[in-house]
């Protein structure tokens, strides 16, 4: 079972009992079009897919890795 299948059933129990909740961060596994059309249909929450930055890596003790990218629009969303 794909992640985006099991995560029907559990978004419609979330739904029942959480109110507060109105955005949800998926990952890569869930950007399929029939999967934002479910959630469109069956929610009134914000979905956003993330992606691994492409600079993500394992780096060596003593080297400093480059900085991660800032999240498109987290300082709004975020009250900065």
């Amino acid at each position: 079972m794909r992640d985006a299948d099991g995560a029907e059933s559990v978004f419609v129990a979330v739904k029942e009992i959480s109110e507060r909740l109105k955005n949800i961060r998926a990952d890569m596994g869930y950007r399929g079009e029939r999967w934002r059309q479910w959630v469109l249909a069956n929610t009134d929450w914000e979905l956003e897919i993330v992606q691994r930055p492409r600079r993500w890596g394992w780096y060596p003790e003593d080297v400093e890795p480059p900085p991660m990218p800032a999240l498109r629009g987290a300082e709004k969303k975020m009250g900065g």
